[in-house]
């Protein structure tokens, strides 16, 4: 009986010490986000944001979105320019994207805190980027123009996690 529990004891320390390893691994992640004057965004306002990026590597993307829950919009077309500021050339990347800010059966799908709502949406297959900063341009699309209650639109940048 004593053996039997040693051996438990043994394997939750190793259990541990394994769960110790894989959770230490850092992921540099880089976000920042535009303010939306009067909470109103233009269609001509374009929303811009810098990132500093560290090292050469895949990097997703991912379009931050905070709103109050008067947004009357399910999803939201914009479209995002990706530029080096250092080489101040034209965009090497663009997309137009149409993200979806509530689940099937309305419901917003962002995290909330009494009538605000923050999204936090994958955008793109991983993006190689190098060392350098970064201008993110974000334009949005709608029809309706100018879109209310928007308080804030923006970029995450994440280092993806490549196979070992």
């Amino acid at each position: 009986m004593q053996q039997i529990k040693g051996v438990h004891y043994f394997l939750g320390v190793i259990v541990l010490i394994m769960i110790a390893i894989t959770g230490c691994r850092q992921i540099d992640v880089y976000e920042k986000m535009a303010n939306i004057p009067r909470h109103e965004w233009a269609r001509n306002y374009a929303a811009v944001v810098e990132i500093d990026v560290k090292d050469s590597a895949l990097h997703n993307l991912f379009f931050l979105i905070r709103h109050t829950e008067k947004f009357e919009f399910t999803n939201i077309v914009t479209t995002l320019s990706v530029q080096d500021t250092v080489k101040n050339a034209k965009p090497f990347a663009f997309m137009k994207l149409n993200i979806p800010l509530t689940n099937k059966q309305g419901d917003w799908t962002g995290n909330n805190m009494d009538d605000l709502y923050y999204h936090r949406v994958k955008i793109n297959q991983p993006l190689f980027l190098k060392p350098g900063r970064y201008k993110f341009i974000l334009l949005h699309e709608m029809k309706v123009d100018p879109l209310k209650y928007i308080l804030n639109v923006g970029v995450a940048v994440e280092k993806a996690l490549t196979s070992p």
